[in-house]
């Protein structure tokens, strides 16, 4: 006698069993072909539209490879009462600015990795949420203007 367990293992190899009959390979490879080109326009257009996301610090060298413009970089912390009411002004101007000679990108510093302790150190970071600018891959100062969109998109097409 079965138990259930066998009982649905053998209703899944039919199925399986199913679809791997001849005459269900043209759609197999329809399906596939369509899952491969969904996969093209996700890593080619909707990736690309989503420069302004989060880095990990781990990644904070992806700020200095833009060496033909203008980056804007937001470390702030999770727990900053500023940066939670920055970060919606930030990703809408990121949205609207992103371009090959511009890009806006944020990175949580607000814990304890040695990563995170880096960046602190090296840009001499003593507070939240902080605006770091960087010039074709290069520290160019840290931000003190308006914390509005304007003021952000004002900084990084000037």
């Amino acid at each position: 006698m079965k138990t259930n367990i066998e009982k649905m293992f053998m209703k899944r190899v039919k199925v399986i069993e199913n679809i791997l009959k001849p005459k269900n390979i043209p759609r197999l490879l329809l399906i596939i072909a369509i899952l491969l080109v969904l996969y093209y326009f996700y890593t080619t257009y909707l990736i690309e539209g989503m420069e302004n996301s989060e880095l990990s610090p781990a990644d904070f060298s992806e700020v200095l490879n833009n060496k033909n413009g203008k980056t804007m970089l937001l470390v702030y912390a999770d727990w900053c009462g500023h940066c939670k009411s920055l970060k919606p002004i930030w990703s809408e101007a990121s949205s609207e600015v992103n371009k090959d000679n511009q890009k806006m990108y944020m990175v949580n510093c607000g814990g304890d990795s040695e990563d995170e302790k880096k960046i602190m150190k090296d840009y001499s970071i003593d507070g939240f949420p902080t605006i770091l600018i960087f010039n074709n891959g290069t520290y160019e100062k840290t931000y003190t203007g308006e914390r509005t969109k304007e003021g952000l998109m004002n900084e990084i097409s000037s």
